[in-house]
């Protein structure tokens, strides 16, 4: 489902592929692409959930950057420097 996703005056910026809750954080958040003026981190916007042409639930968001986790990114990650099993 995709949800369109709006300025504070209410102009179409981009749309949101995907949503989800997560545990980590105790927060909703979803996937989008929007216009890259919009794009700094902290700006708000808002995202337009309908499932049905007769109900829909506008939400404010802020961009963040992805992932949302402060984690260390395993990108380039040794996973040989991971104990194993070598039998």
């Amino acid at each position: 489902m995709q949800y369109e996703v709006q300025d504070a005056e209410g102009n179409a910026i981009g749309c949101a592929m995907w949503s989800n809750y997560t545990c980590y954080s105790c927060d909703f958040f979803c996937i989008a692409t929007i216009d890259a003026e919009f794009s700094k981190i902290g700006t708000e916007v808002v995202v337009v959930w309908d499932d049905t042409p007769s109900r829909k639930k506008l939400v404010r968001a802020r961009v963040e950057r992805f992932p949302l986790f402060d984690l260390t990114s395993n990108y380039k990650y040794d996973m040989e420097t991971i104990p194993h099993y070598g039998g």
